[in-house]
C-alpha cells in the first residue's frame, strides 16, 4: 500500500534504484525530499514568520525553533539510514560529533562566530 510522503509525492514515486548512488533516479529522489521538507518544516516556519497578526510573528520563536529540531533529526535519521525514530534512533544514540562530521555544519563553523557558542 502506497502512503503520502509529501503533499505531491507517495511511496511508489520513490525509485527503488536509489540504493545505487550511481542511479539516474537521484534527481527525482531529490526532488521528493525536496518538497516533503519544504511542506512539513520551511512552509510553516515561513508561515509564521511572514503571518499577517504581529502577536503570531513575534511569539512563534519556541514553536520554530521545535520545527528547526524536528528537521535536524530527520536530517541526522537520513543520514544514518534509519527509517523510523522507533527503530534504532534515540537521544542516547545520536553522532556525538555531528559538528565536526557534517561538512555543512563544519563548514559554516569554520567561518562563523557561532562556533564560540557551540564549541
Amino acid at each position: 500500500m502506497s502512503k503520502k510522503i509529501s503533499p505531491t509525492f507517495s511511496s511508489s514515486d520513490w525509485p527503488s534504484s536509489l540504493s545505487n548512488k550511481d542511479s539516474k533516479d537521484w534527481s527525482l529522489g531529490v526532488e521528493i525530499i525536496k518538497d516533503r521538507f519544504e511542506s512539513r518544516f520551511i512552509k510553516p516556519i515561513d508561515s509564521l514568520v511572514g503571518h499577517s497578526e504581529k502577536i503570531v510573528r513575534c511569539n512563534s520563536g519556541f514553536i520554530i525553533m521545535s520545527i528547526d529540531c524536528l528537521l535536524i533529526e530527520t536530517l541526522n535519521q537520513f543520514y544514518f539510514g534509519i527509517n523510523a525514530t522507533t527503530d534504532k534512533y534515540n537521544w542516547r544514540n545520536i553522532d556525538p560529533n555531528y559538528k565536526s562530521n557534517w561538512q555543512a555544519f563544519r563548514d559554516s563553523l569554520l567561518t562563523a562566530h557561532i562556533s564560540l557558542i557551540f564549541s
